[in-house]
């Protein structure tokens, strides 16, 4: 088999650096840039990184501003931010091989699902990156501790897929790159024991405003910080059986403790006025949670705390479109459940997630019309309960008290100068 190739998606402090590592290593790699890409172009990549300093040239890094440019590759590498997981189908509908697939670098419970509704379950691989990286200028990314990857087929139980064909060769390559990578078969209590440490780490620096080392020094933080872990570890045993020891907890309290000091990826999204990505590494899990009637009180703080900064409210009980955005949580918890108690989570996941999504991104940017309403209501009486059922009267009661919020929202002048 000739050697595979590689498309980054997002040349950020994750894809330049893994993406640069790949390059050194003479695996032919070609690179997706935005606001990077003429500084990229003219200058190269550099990367400062505690395992020894490397650039690249302009002759050696494979540049390109627009997705319908890049080349087929056997491997399409997903490190975008889920805040920009709504680009996928543009970007995945060219760069990669009928018979290449996709590895899913990103945060979350189940970011992979974005993928295989394109290209399909049995292209997908996911990975879960320990990484403590920052892009710190124009094509100039800073590696300032670990680097290593779990990685795992996304539906493993097709054994002979596209997928479980290139995930040997893939976890080979980067292996070779000088990347540690570890191959799971797990691949969903990977993402899991990822969320013991982001959830709580990302969700405080935002809300203390702290990093790592400040929070770990302090002992009162320390113990909400072992709580929230604690947490997710009940969660992950009640949603989907997944056991998380103890040890594993502490390794990670540890783990930290020793780390270099560090603003997380969320906390800097927040300083430099970006979306931070709220619902994939803490909303998502707490409304699976919820959906299993798990309390999770330390986190659905955090949620909140984490909304108010995303809404700029200085009052989050009373914010309306806080609210909202939890009024709309509510409504997709009962539809989660509604289909759970009827085995048809898959359905769930495909249909009616993505359509939540879109809901809580239309409260942000203030574009929920009553024509959103009056569509998801005629999709719930069609498809989950008729006018006359009980659910769908609790339904549009979530509904309905959702946009009084949204609609209170808008009127407020004082409260959007805020």
């Amino acid at each position: 088999m000739p050697p595979r190739t590689y498309a980054i998606l997002g040349t950020g402090a994750l894809g330049g650096y893994y993406g640069g590592m790949l390059v050194r290593a003479g695996l032919e790699t070609h690179f997706l840039l935005r606001s990077d890409f003429d500084h990229v172009r003219e200058h190269g990549l550099i990367i400062d990184s505690v395992r020894g300093d490397f650039a690249l040239s302009v002759d050696q890094i494979n540049a390109y501003g627009e997705p319908s440019k890049l080349p087929a590759c056997d491997v399409a590498v997903v490190c975008l931010k889920t805040t920009q997981s709504d680009r996928l189908p543009e970007l995945l509908a060219h760069c990669v091989k009928p018979n290449g697939v996709v590895l899913v670098l990103q945060n979350g419970l189940h970011p992979e699902a974005d993928a295989a509704a394109i290209v399909g379950d049995d292209r997908v691989l996911g990975g879960l990156c320990f990484l403590c990286s920052n892009k710190i200028g124009p094509g100039h990314i800073q590696h300032l501790d670990y680097g290593h990857i779990h990685m795992g087929v996304y539906q493993p139980e097709t054994s002979d897929s596209p997928a479980t064909r290139h995930f040997p060769g893939i976890v080979e390559d980067f292996s070779a790159a000088g990347i540690e990578t570890i191959a799971v078969d797990d691949l969903r209590l990977s993402r899991w024991k990822k969320l013991v440490w982001n959830i709580p780490y990302n969700g405080l620096s935002v809300v203390l405003n702290q990093t790592t080392d400040v929070m770990m020094g302090d002992p009162h933080t320390r113990r909400r910080i072992e709580a929230i872990m604690h947490e997710v570890q009940a969660a992950a045993l009640a949603v989907d059986g997944k056991v998380i020891e103890d040890a594993f907890i502490q390794k990670m309290l540890d783990y930290t403790a020793k780390m270099e000091p560090y603003k997380t990826s969320m906390m800097l999204d927040y300083e430099a006025g970006r979306e931070m990505e709220i619902e994939a590494i803490v909303g998502d899990p707490l409304r699976v949670a919820h959906s299993q009637q798990i309390s999770c009180g330390e986190i659905e703080s955090i949620y909140r705390r984490l909304l108010q900064k995303r809404y700029h409210s200085p009052h989050v009980l009373n914010a309306p479109k806080v609210e909202a955005h939890l009024l709309i949580d509510r409504t997709e918890i009962r539809i989660r459940q509604y289909f759970l108690s009827r085995s048809r989570t898959d359905h769930f996941a495909k249909y009616w997630r993505p359509l939540f999504v879109r809901l809580r991104e239309h409260v942000a940017d203030e574009t929920l019309t009553r024509k959103h309403w009056v569509g998801l209501s005629r999709i719930i009486a069609d498809s989950i309960a008729p006018p006359e059922h009980g659910l769908y009267h609790e339904l549009m009661a979530l509904l309905t008290s959702a946009q009084g919020k949204v609609d209170r929202a808008l009127k407020d002048d004082t409260w959007r100068e805020n």
